[in-house]
């Protein structure tokens, strides 16, 4: 549980990073952005944290955590789709 604790974590600081990226150039950060959260969604290390056969096994508070923050990618990756 530690290490998804980290990995979210981790996630959350890169996410950041790629949404300001987004704000100060959208038209240079946009396709960094789709490359890399494209990766994020089909990393097999990220597994755990993504496929619903692996949340099941999390607790309630650690599953909405991992939930949250795929909503937080999602909303990125659409924020990248507008940028123009």
């Amino acid at each position: 549980m530690r290490w998804r604790d980290q990995a979210r974590q981790w996630l959350r600081s890169d996410l950041a990073a790629l949404r300001k990226a987004l704000e100060i150039d959208p038209d240079t950060a946009r396709d960094l952005v789709r490359t890399t959260l494209s990766h994020w969604r089909g990393e097999p290390d990220l597994a755990g944290l993504r496929e619903p056969p692996e949340l099941i096994e999390r607790s309630v508070d650690e599953r909405k955590d991992c939930l949250s923050l795929w909503n937080e990618v999602g909303l990125v990756e659409e924020r990248a789709g507008q940028a123009r």
